[in-house]
């Protein structure tokens, strides 16, 4: 368990020593990075949270000292791979947006909207540099109500589909606790919210060997039981 009290203190007194530990990690990132693209993987998604719902877990100038050279020296490395950079957090990004954007990841996930960042202005923000992912309201999916997920769905696609550098996904994951119908509701917002805005698919075009993102209505209807856990479906 790190010593969160100790890491608050370096910060100020032992700055090396905070360095050293990221150079350590950052190291042994990028060995992980290459054995997953060595065995086929075609993306990385860099899972780093970063911030409370309130903002980040440091102050941005901490953050930009002693996180941004090393998440973009992971990003570039995985670019370098020829594969999909993906940077993850959750929590309120707006203090470090354009840190989690260092080393120009392909795509950035989550856009937490109970933190309280909405996706227009993420996407006003960062259009044409990153693809988003994310931002309908993960927690929806195990409390419901249904009203509220196609409420939060149908706003990630009206606000950010358009253009395209979109894929339409919750704020995190399928966790358990998730029940089949609110899932689907979700899913089938897809299609419904899509065409309502004029969208046949929406695409997200990256450079990573010449891969291609695209989430369409058709994939949405693809998805069955097994995407959730036994016990947890209605």
């Amino acid at each position: 368990m790190p010593d969160w009290e100790q890491f608050a203190v370096d910060l100020r007194e032992r700055p090396e020593a905070i360095h050293e530990e990221a150079r350590r990690r950052c190291a042994g990132c990028l060995a992980q990075a290459d054995q997953l693209i060595d065995a086929g993987a075609e993306f990385i998604m860099l899972v780093n949270d970063a911030a409370f719902n309130s903002g980040p877990f440091i102050s941005p100038k901490h953050f930009r000292e002693f996180v941004t050279p090393y998440l973009a020296q992971e990003v570039e490395h995985i670019k370098r791979r020829g594969a999909i950079a993906i940077v993850h957090s959750d929590g309120n990004l707006m203090p470090i947006l354009e840190d989690m954007l260092a080393g120009g990841p392909h795509m950035l996930h989550s856009i937490d909207p109970m933190a309280g960042m909405d996706i227009a202005e993420v996407k006003r923000l960062t259009y044409g540099r990153t693809a988003l992912m994310g931002n309908v309201q993960c927690n929806l999916l195990q409390d419901g109500p249904k009203a509220a997920i196609r409420e939060s769905a149908l706003y990630c696609l009206e606000h950010a589909a358009p253009g395209g550098g979109y894929v339409f996904s919750t704020s995190n994951t399928i966790f358990p606790g998730c029940r089949w119908s609110t899932t689907s509701t979700c899913l089938r917002c897809s299609g419904s919210g899509m065409r309502e805005n004029g969208v046949s698919s929406v695409k997200c075009r990256v450079s990573g060997r010449g891969n291609s993102f695209e989430v369409t209505d058709d994939v949405h209807a693809q998805a069955t039981d097994a995407q959730c856990l036994p016990g947890n479906l209605e």
